[in-house]
């Protein structure tokens, strides 16, 4: 078996191979002395001038270490140097001497750097070194020349210390005044910059001191208008936009009168926009110079909230009729049940009058129901067999009519003898049924026929007698004609079976077993009459395909019977969510399809978002699991998007389905959101406006993408809250601890948004966890918390379809993993858990520890701290511990 440590020196060394290509061109093409060497301090890469500093050829010294370079001295104190940025994973700047293999020496300064792995491991160090011997040796002349001076001034400057002291102070408090006012012009362009809002902000004298983009992009200025820095034109300018503004200048003159007033109203603009205006007071040192004017542009929202009026509106009258419908249905129920007790009532007079039995049995012969009139002669029956109540036998009976019954599911007569009442002849009528649950019975009417008997017996010695008189030739024609009469009738009823079963069968093969829809197969025979009636009367057409995200993760979790049932209650709700004359579908496993008939793109795009709408509130599942589903939809149309037949709108509603899920999932697409309005624009935008206006225009275009991925994943965050409100609140203080480790352990900024993704979506596994775990109170047992260490791998599960979250998933998937090996999902332990991992395990157990859950109260904040020191080197990484409590100590 190989050396554990020996494939990883061969892995970080080809990981160190990989980059020396890159790395060549420019290491050659730099004037100062650079290399490149591995954790074991050999050298994998150098330039020329550091080859000619040594007196070797490159090649010659691509495996060596200093020790074979340099003198003894000299390279040991380069070794030391080396070994301390890979321990601190830090920079670091040194002076030192450079002896020449031929003789002579030199000063250089050197950046020492280490370089990692992608799992933030230190694989080695690289530097550059540049020449300061010049500068060296001028600086040792400059020191001497500036002792000289210093003692000339030293006794000229003795008298003016008392008088200088004031000056210093002066100086000293105004470089700090200076010092502040420009953090807080830098900090307060970052906010204006990093703000959503359109920001104003105007001094007392009616001077803009400040403004942000997003207040030029909202009030659309013009470039032409920026550039005159004329405030009174830009004044007109927005006025000119407003419904009233008149209205906007007395606020404006109201607050001014009243400077420590804020005020939050609504601006009204001629197309139709509407803005949310927000002014408060700006203070500095607690004086207030001036005002802060904040504008957001919530045309939208409103529209959203005129539209969700509405809702609720329908919602609450359909509700209303729901609810009038089922208390006639009690009402019904009540009255048809009254009739059957009064029925049940006549039938018990009917059969002690008549002297007709009546009782009901099970597949198990036990006694179901036996009538007063049978039970006064024969006792208690209760919990007794049939043949061992009426016939004392201790096994059924041979030739029995009700396993006849039972098994041919047809009415059986027989005759029997009741020997408990002197050998009494019945007729006994075994008719099976299926009760309200679906169990087959089988009801007994017993009918006394001892009269009966002694009649039909005088009729047959009269029936014989009459027989022997008829002519044998005219027997014969009569069974002839019976014969052929009976054939004839069989011939009929079997024809009518037949066409029965084969109607029956047809009906079957065109339907969903499991879910009672229409299958696939029927699909393809009806999306085409649909299409080519709808060609034909030239009607719109319209199929709406979605599909259950995420589908696999209830499967796995709640297992395969689970989802089944998540099916049929899906498919049972759309049923009752449609139009009634919508064709509803199982096109597979958890996708279906909607065919909706003279419905246009709009109005089914409508449709969509509604039906995802209220899909979106429902609880699916059983009362020990529940779930809720995010569900993608697809809206294609005819003649809206151009299809030869039924088949290609079933199609392209599959990949427009595909670009929604893409997109995130859990919502809906038509043909109109796929298309692309930039294709034709850039090459526009380069024809008549150059190409520095196409590079902003494109880096404007990268920062919205960025940020659009940011929201998503904001976005995908927030859901937790919909399982477990403590997670939601959890999250985001993880998210603000995970980002002050990161930047503290002075990660990349590319490192520190990666981890601050990750924190977002650490517990987004637990969208599969039962709420009756999350909200157990105490304890979890050992079953339950199994069920817990799946939410990593459920998580990883999740997002790994979504192609730009794949870096992510290695810090979900192992945010549980301990530095002693010993935590979850699979084990591994030390520098093998991704760093971003390591910090995110500290900031969840931090805020789990300091917050009240359902089986403990929360720790005081030192409690805590002294929970998570104590943990170092076990549960956590020793280095992100003294980390983690710089950035809580702040």
């Amino acid at each position: 078996m190989q050396d554990p440590k020996q494939n990883n020196f061969e892995t970080t060394l080809g990981l160190l191979r990989k980059v020396e290509f890159q790395q060549r061109a420019i290491l050659d093409n730099i004037p100062d002395i650079a290399w490149l060497k591995d954790v074991q301090g050999k050298f994998i890469a150098v330039n020329e001038p550091f080859a000619k500093a040594c007196g070797f050829r490159i090649e010659e010294i691509i495996g060596k270490t200093d020790l074979d370079i340099w003198p003894k001295e000299l390279a040991l104190s380069y070794r030391a140097d080396d070994q301390e940025v890979m321990d601190s994973k830090k920079r670091k700047c040194v002076q030192e001497r450079l002896i020449y293999q031929k003789g002579g020496e030199q000063w250089i300064e050197t950046i020492k750097t280490p370089f990692f792995d992608d799992h933030g491991k230190v694989i080695g160090t690289t530097g550059i070194a540049r020449n300061i011997t010049l500068h060296k040796n001028e600086a040792e002349r400059l020191k001497e020349i500036r002792a000289e001076l210093e003692l000339r001034v030293k006794v000229r400057t003795t008298e003016l210390v008392s008088a200088n002291e004031a000056l210093r102070k002066e100086i000293s408090e105004r470089k700090k005044i200076d010092e502040e006012m420009q953090q807080l012009l830098s900090l307060q362009n970052a906010t204006l910059e990093a703000s959503r809002d359109g920001i104003l902000v105007v001094n007392f004298n009616g001077k803009i001191v400040s403004n942000n983009r997003k207040f030029l992009q909202l009030w659309n200025i013009p470039d032409d208008l920026i550039l005159t820095r004329d405030d009174q034109k830009l004044l007109e300018y927005v006025l000119d936009q407003l419904v009233d503004s008149k209205s906007f200048i007395n606020e404006v003159q109201r607050l001014y009168n009243n400077p420590k007033e804020e005020s939050c109203d609504m601006l009204m603009f001629k197309d139709g926009r509407l803005f949310e205006r927000f002014s408060m007071p700006q203070k500095i040192k607690n004086k207030i110079v001036g005002r802060v004017w904040s504008f957001r542009d919530v045309t939208q929202n409103k529209k959203y909230e005129n539209e969700l009026k509405i809702y609720h509106e329908k919602l609450e009258v359909l509700v209303q009729q729901r609810t009038q419908l089922l208390e006639v249905e009690i009402a019904t129920r009540r009255e048809a049940e009254e009739k059957a007790n009064i029925l049940y009532q006549q039938l018990e007079f009917i059969l002690g009058a008549t002297k007709t039995g009546l009782d009901i049995i099970d597949q198990d012969f036990n006694l179901r129901y036996v009538d007063p009139e049978w039970a006064r002669n024969y006792g208690d029956w209760k919990g007794k067999k049939c043949f061992q109540y009426f016939m004392d036998r201790n096994s059924f009976c041979l030739n029995c009519a009700i396993q006849e019954a039972f098994r041919t599911k047809k009415v059986v007569v027989s005759e029997e003898i009741l020997v408990k009442e002197g050998n009494r002849l019945i007729q006994v009528t075994s008719m099976p049924y299926q009760d309200k649950n679906g169990e087959w019975l089988v009801a007994e009417v017993n009918v006394d026929i001892t009269q009966k008997k002694k009649i039909d017996e005088e009729l047959n010695r009269y029936r014989n007698h009459l027989e022997q008189l008829v002519d044998n030739r005219t027997r014969d024609l009569l069974e002839e004609t019976i014969r052929y009469k009976n054939s004839e009738f069989e011939k009929s009823k079997i024809n009518r079976e037949l066409l029965k079963t084969n109607k029956k069968f047809k009906s079957i093969s065109l339907i969903d077993v499991h879910t009672g829809l229409y299958n696939y197969r029927y699909l393809q025979e009806e999306i085409e009459v649909e299409f080519h009636q709808a060609r034909r009367y030239a009607q719109n057409l319209t199929v709406i395909m979605l599909d259950i995200d995420y589908f696999k993760s209830i499967n796995d979790v709640y297992g395969i019977a689970f989802g089944d049932l998540v099916l049929k209650q899906l498919a049972k709700q759309l049923k009752r969510m449609v139009r009634r004359y919508d064709i509803l579908i199982r096109y597979s496993g958890e996708e279906f399809i909607i065919i909706s008939p003279r419905l246009n793109r709009s109005a089914g795009f409508l449709m969509a978002q509604r039906l995802l709408d209220a899909l979106n509130y429902i609880n699916f599942g059983n009362k020990k699991h529940k779930v809720k589903l995010k569900i993608s939809f697809s809206v294609v149309s005819f003649p809206d998007d151009r299809a030869k037949n039924g088949m290609d709108l079933v199609n392209l509603a599959d990949r427009l389905l595909n670009k929604a899920k893409e997109g995130g999932g859990n919502r809906a697409y038509s043909s109109l959101d796929v298309k692309n309005p930039f294709s034709k624009g850039i090459e526009k935008i380069s024809k008549v406006v150059g190409v520095r206006t196409l590079k902003n225009t494109i880096n404007k275009l990268n920062k919205q993408s960025k940020q659009g991925l940011s929201e998503s994943i904001f976005a995908f965050a927030k859901t937790l809250e919909l399982k477990d409100h403590y997670t939601g609140e959890h999250v985001k203080n993880t998210v603000y601890f995970a980002i002050g480790i990161a930047k503290e352990l002075n990660l990349s900024r590319e490192d520190v948004e990666l981890i601050k993704q990750a924190a977002m979506l650490h517990d987004l596994g637990k969208i599969g966890i039962s709420e009756n775990i999350l909200l157990k109170k105490g304890r979890l047992n050992k079953k339950e918390f199994a069920e817990i260490k799946k939410h990593p791998q459920i998580g990883a599960d999740i997002i790994r379809p979504i192609q730009f979250l794949h870096d992510l998933i290695p810090f979900i998937f192992y945010h549980h993993e301990r530095w002693d090996g010993k935590g979850y999902p699979t084990g591994i332990k030390g520098e093998d858990i991704p760093v971003g991992a390591r910090i995110i395990a500290i900031a969840d157990v931090y805020q789990a520890l300091i917050s009240d859950r359902p089986y403990h109260k929360a720790f005081t904040k030192n409690a805590a701290i002294d929970i998570i020191r104590k943990s170092s080197g076990t549960q956590f990484d020793p280095r992100i511990v003294s980390a983690f409590l710089k950035v809580v100590g702040k």
